[in-house]
């Protein structure tokens, strides 16, 4: 098979183009957005390390020295190198309230098991070389305000990233067997997070948001979760955290004032883990109904990995991700 076969036509000014290439082209554009953030947020460090030494981690400075060149640079030339590529959207269908409230709770039990197995990998990692490996992104949280964890986490970031890694990706590659298109979108959007602490529930949850895009063909729904996901992790656990931090056992007074919010607490913790549970149950009974389709110019067995992975693109965009794996262990 040489070319794609798109059923309907391409945009104007875009060529029909080998599979690989089409691959290349998809590789290419995530690679020199992951460019463009890292090296205009090492800039950014720098100016705001000699502008504002004062700022510290959690600061608006720091998520504007994180964030900006992302968000206004990075992501929009990624988004123009990738309509250069012929595209072909799922068709819509909706998603019922129920099946929408079981799709959250799967997202749950991954999200709290991928978490798990990250937490207790960098955890062995930190053993091994006798210092332990920190999560930059907990600690951005923690020293947040909840505002900027709102804006950046919950509103902006699940917004763009779903944008990125289901509609521009899986439209992109749905035509070569939405089973591939599904595990492509969760495992570049596990590997885009940069870090062992956020790649096996990253992954996990993007094989889920993605099958979920190629059954309803509507962004909506996995954005939405998305930012659910998101408010628990960047806005409620930080809650969490800050009423613990206050709890003194060794002083009653404290205790008692703290009481009601740790009764909440304690009753957010039960739902979560009983969520959790049932989200992973649910993944376990559900995984053999899940249904994708071969694709209009399936990739033959044998040659998938070879076509997707082996062009200029992907080696490039992977090479930069093992940079930012290494440099996050330093």
């Amino acid at each position: 098979m040489d070319e794609i076969g798109v059923t309907a036509a391409p945009e104007p000014g875009i060529k029909i183009i080998t599979e690989k290439q089409c691959f290349s082209r998809i590789g290419m554009a995530y690679f020199v957005m992951t460019v463009i953030t890292i090296g205009l947020q090492l800039v950014g460090g720098v100016v705001l390390v000699l502008a504002a030494p004062e700022a510290g981690v959690g600061s608006w400075q720091f998520w504007a020295a994180s964030f900006i060149p992302m968000y206004c640079i990075a992501v929009p030339a990624c988004i123009a190198m990738m309509r250069r590529v012929p595209s072909r959207a799922p068709e819509t269908h909706r998603l019922g309230f129920g099946r929408f409230w079981v799709c959250l709770l799967m997202c749950i039990g991954i999200m709290y098991t991928g978490n798990l197995i990250g937490v207790c990998l960098m955890n062995l990692v930190g053993a091994l070389r006798g210092a332990p490996v920190d999560s930059s992104l907990d600690l951005m949280l923690e020293n947040s305000s909840l505002f900027m964890n709102f804006l950046v986490t919950v509103l902006l970031a699940p917004a763009i990233e779903e944008l990125l890694f289901r509609k521009l990706l899986i439209d992109r590659t749905r035509q070569f067997g939405e089973g591939l298109a599904v595990v492509l979108s969760g495992v570049l959007f596990g590997l885009f997070h940069g870090n062992f602490y956020q790649f096996f529930y990253a992954c996990g949850l993007g094989f889920l948001l993605a099958y979920l895009y190629v059954r309803t063909g509507r962004l909506r729904y996995p954005v939405a979760l998305h930012m659910i996901i998101n408010f628990m992790g960047a806005v409620i656990a930080p809650l969490v955290l800050r009423v613990t931090e206050r709890l003194d056992l060794e002083d009653p007074a404290a205790v008692l004032q703290v009481l009601p919010q740790m009764l909440w607490v304690s009753l957010y913790g039960f739902a979560i883990l009983g969520s959790a549970v049932a989200g992973v149950v649910l993944v376990i009974v559900n995984i053999k109904k899940f249904r994708v389709g071969a694709g209009e110019c399936p990739l033959p067995r044998g040659h998938r990995f070879g076509t997707v992975f082996g062009n200029v693109g992907m080696i490039l965009f992977l090479v930069s991700i093992v940079c930012m794996f290494v440099f996050n262990f330093i």
